[in-house]
């Protein structure tokens, strides 16, 4: 199954999961309940800007754009949840889930002697120490419910994601009690952490409760990223998946991070009667983020070597620590204290300072290469080999505790000999500490090889030989060993110097962001004996078998392999070699052999042809055109002035509601099946004239006491274009009072206009908006609003995307770094901003409603909410915002931004 259908399904389980908590009203627990309607938090990944753009228009609230994935954190209602989960340019769309701290239960202590603790003993990392290395250098993120500024605790910096305070200390104690694991200071007082020098950060994504959510863990871990740390520890959980959480530890993975999480304390369970019972090891409860690849799934163990009876089981579990009743720093009633506590949580610290004293030790060795260099002090526990509960086994610097040996190895044979050689092979034991393997010849010493063939010379022809190979770890420990009995040829042979022929079939058989998997056919002649395998020209193994995975690679990246063919005399063919490039960072590995990926459609489809225009009249704009032939197209995106009007599968479309005598710019945009958009072709087109209206002469001359015109002239009061009610009779007094009141309306208008004119400002052009709105005549209504539309030009005034059919109990929210399309802009001064002065809110009258709206900024928009509840049902408001509202790119930002034009925003209620 290929990524994108994962995602797909992924996607589709997500919204179904949202609208069954929306129904039963169980959205996520930090929805502002202020805001009327059924809403949840979300996370929304998107495609593109267009993608983007719809998170933002269509969510009740930001609350967080990521900067390392391209997601938003979002409030979005439940009626419109469907809708954005189908935009094409969406790609995924998660639950805000919550996260829990693995860890028990705390047990306040006494002021411990620095090194006491059972698990520092066992963990051993003085004879680090004493070479010199304590972590000095070495970056550390924790990522928990914050740090408390512990005197045993040195704190480099950090950050808070949670959303109700900006501080990084820890009001849980959960955080202090793992900092302290890894770096509690080396004062000859109180505990001591494994790596006491490295820098210390506090990345606070728990409250005070030890929960958080994906959001926050999300962030925290974008922040490691950006921050350059080397270490990641994750003592916290979810038993949920998360796509955009994978991809993040992924990201960090490929960062050159190492990611070290806590396998999670599920393996018991609590029965009816309130009893804590086992779960049966073959249900495995791995947590995660612990569960994915990228992440050192640590296990927890207690003083004598047995598993933490909570510790989590499964095939993810690498290595143990160190995890029940471990002693740290914590903090108690406010105050700096020491306690007890188990879990995982504690386990995984001690790896994280274990492997801060490995980086410092050796500071060019890879994240990929550290996590196989903590497994060689991984002490084997329970079934030989990597198992469910331990992994490799627990960590440990003192190699005396290691007293199991390596497996035997394995497949032992005679690759060839002659009167005086004999060349032999196997396959090597899979234990995590495995070192080398020692060669013996009837009982006596002749070498050791790391790899897995071996020859040995100098023998004696025609004498029989007992060749044994054991395998050896890293503290010593030898196996049993593998014997074969060989003689040695009698007659020296010819020497053989021709080479052998070459493998056939290469090829590429998988890939992912880390190897590249190869498969051959090797010759079928007799004195064959193995392949030489070339990583850029540099030769990486050797192997009797036709496939190898070269591991280690980096992600993205063109790499050139070679095979070279090798007899038993030593010849070496000249080779053969493929070029294969490795998947992108975070991309899913291959199912299997043969089944790459897909490549990701990104090409977009050909645009539309004899795009032209159909009919035109005063108000409308028909336009037609040939959509293109490709396969995967899908439809069509309509855009009039820069504004997108609707989407069509269709080859024709007429724009309706458009002013008379005035020039449109018209854009054909295509999309494929993929959400692929073209540029668009285009075409402008002008609407007709408004017809001419020739109103009657009035039956009865206007009295002498009418209005004079300039010059002793007599002003013609326009005609009302709308009929009096059928069956009414207007007095004529009443007529004249009409006449005389829309001869008034219609100086106000014109003299609201000329100000507006004369002025350029926002204030009286809203002024003459109004007056306009308010003429009766609708003809010198129409006409005066061409001329508010010419005088919105010349004001530069920018409208934001109409938003039809708004339910009138939702707030309006505008996003200024949206409609700037700036970072400048992604907060908004609040200074700034001043309603009636320069925002402004009217309905369809053209009156101000500013006392039934209130206008705040929520998060990072402007928000327009009804104070009674709801917007009045089927009106049309117009929001106008003037340039002195001011954006700047960060909340604690001195400096702010005024807008670069003016904005209007039309909103139309149910």
């Amino acid at each position: 199954m290929s990524r994108l259908t994962n995602k797909i399904i992924a996607s589709v389980l997500a919204i179904l999961l949202l609208l069954h908590l929306g129904t039963l009203g169980l959205g996520s627990a930090n929805a502002n309940a202020s805001l009327s309607g059924m809403q949840q938090e979300v996370i929304v990944v998107y495609k593109n800007e267009d993608g983007k753009d719809t998170v933002y228009n269509e969510s009740i609230d930001i609350l967080h754009e990521f900067d390392t994935i391209p997601a938003v954190a979002a409030t979005v209602s439940n009626h419109d949840l469907p809708a954005l989960a189908a935009d094409p340019n969406i790609a995924l769309i998660e639950r805000n889930i919550t996260f829990r701290i693995t860890g028990g239960e705390f047990k306040t202590a006494s002021i411990p002697s620095e090194q006491n603790g059972w698990g520092f003993q066992a963990v051993q990392p003085t004879l680090m120490w004493n070479s010199g290395y304590t972590g000095t250098g070495v970056k550390v993120a924790v990522i928990d419910s914050g740090i408390y500024p512990h005197p045993e605790l040195a704190i480099a910096g950090g950050i808070s994601t949670v959303d109700y305070t900006n501080s990084y200390t820890d009001d849980n104690g959960h955080g202090t009690h793992v900092a302290g694991i890894i770096a509690a200071k080396s004062n000859g007082s109180g505990t001591v952490g494994i790596a006491p020098g490295v820098q210390l950060y506090a990345v606070k994504t728990m409250d005070q409760n030890g929960e958080g959510t994906l959001q926050d863990v999300l962030e925290g871990i974008e922040w490691s990223i950006q921050n350059h740390m080397d270490i990641i520890n994750l003592s916290l959980g979810t038993d949920t998946h998360s796509e955009l959480l994978k991809e993040m530890v992924d990201l960090a993975n490929a960062q050159g991070i190492v990611v070290v999480g806590s396998a999670g304390n599920s393996q018991t369970t609590e029965d009816a009667n309130g009893n804590i019972v086992p779960v049966p090891l073959s249900t495995y409860t791995i947590n995660y983020p612990a569960k994915y690849d990228s992440v050192i799934a640590v296990a927890a163990v207690d003083a004598t070597n047995a598993r933490g009876a909570f510790s989590s089981v499964g095939d993810e579990v690498e290595i143990a620590a160190p995890g029940v009743d471990i002693l740290s720093t914590y903090v108690s009633s406010g105050a700096p204290a020491y306690a007890l506590s188990s879990g995982t949580s504690q386990a995984a610290p001690h790896v994280s300072g274990m492997i801060a004293l490995l980086k410092q030790k050796d500071p060019g060795m890879t994240n990929v290469q550290l996590r196989e260099e903590i497994k060689k002090y991984a002490m084997d526990l329970g079934p030989a080999g990597r198992d469910i509960e331990y992994g490799y086994g627990m960590v440990t610097f003192d190699r005396s505790l290691d007293q199991t040996p390596p497996a035997n190895v394995t497949n032992l044979q005679v690759l060839g000999k002659t009167d005086s050689e004999i060349s032999i092979a196997w396959n090597n034991p899979v234990n995590s500490d495995f070192a080398t393997n020692n060669i013996y010849a009837n009982g006596v010493y002749a070498g050791s090889a790391a790899g897995q063939t071996y020859t040995l010379t100098q023998l004696q022809p025609t004498t029989s030989y007992s060749i044994t190979v054991k395998s050896a770890d890293w503290s010593g420990n030898e196996s049993s060993g593998e014997t074969v009995t060989v003689i040695t040829d009698n007659i020296p042979r010819i020497p053989d110097t021709t080479a052998p022929a070459e493998v056939s079939d290469l090829v590429v058989t998988a890939t992912s962001s880390t190897y590249v998997k190869l498969g051959w056919t090797n010759p079928a002649e007799p004195d064959f004996a193995k392949v030489h395998l070339y990583l850029n020209g540099t030769k990486v193994h050797e192997t009797a078998e036709t496939s190898y995975k070269f591991e280690g690679l980096t992600p993205n990246t063109s790499y050139r392999f070679g095979v070279k063919t090798a007899d038993l005399a030593g010849n070496i063919s000249s080779g053969l070699s493929i070029t294969a490039s490795t998947l992108a960072a975070g991309a899913v590995d291959p199912a299997g052999p043969g089944h790459e990926p897909p490549a990701a459609d990104t090409t977009a489809p050909a645009e539309v042809t004899q795009l032209a225009l159909v009919k035109a009249t005063s108000s409308s704009l028909q336009v037609s055109w040939s959509n293109p032939a490709d396969p995967d197209f899908a439809k069509v995106k309509l855009y009039i002035n820069n504004n997108y009007i609707t989407d069509t599968a269709a080859s024709s479309y007429q724009f309706n509601g458009l002013l008379a005598d005035t020039a449109y710019k018209i854009v054909v945009k295509t999309v494929d099946t993929h959400g692929n958009v073209s540029d668009g072709a285009s075409l402008t087109a002008r609407t007709q004239s408004a017809p001419a209206v020739n109103h009657p002469a009035p039956s009865t001359p206007p009295t002498s006491g009418g209005p004079s015109a300039p010059g002793g002239g007599i002003i013609q009061v326009p005609v009302n274009v709308t009929p009096a009610p059928a069956g009414n009779t207007a007095q004529v007094g009443e007529q004249d009072e009409a006449d005389a009141a829309a001869g008034n309306q219609l100086q106000e208008a014109k003299a609201s206009l000329d100000k507006a004119k004369q002025t350029l400002t926002i204030g009286n052009f809203v002024q003459a908006k109004m007056a306009v709105q308010r003429l009766t005549d609708q003809e010198k209504r129409e006409e005066f609003r061409q001329e508010l539309n010419r005088l919105k030009e010349e004001l530069s005034i920018q409208d934001l995307p109409s938003k039809l059919g708004v339910r009138s109990t939702i707030p309006i929210g505008i996003s200024l770094q949206v409609a700037m399309k700036s970072a400048n802009y992604k907060y908004i001064d609040p200074s700034s901003l001043k309603p009636g002065e320069n925002i402004f809110v009217l309905n369809s009258k053209g009156e101000a409603v500013h006392d039934t709206v209130e206008i705040k900024i929520l998060f990072n928009r402007i928000h327009v909410t009804p104070k009674k509840g709801k917007f009045a049902a089927k009106e049309t408001y117009t929001i106008i915002m003037d340039t002195t509202v001011k954006g700047k790119p960060d909340p604690s930002a001195s400096d702010s931004f005024e807008l670069k034009n003016p904005l209007i925003l039309e909103f139309t209620t149910r």
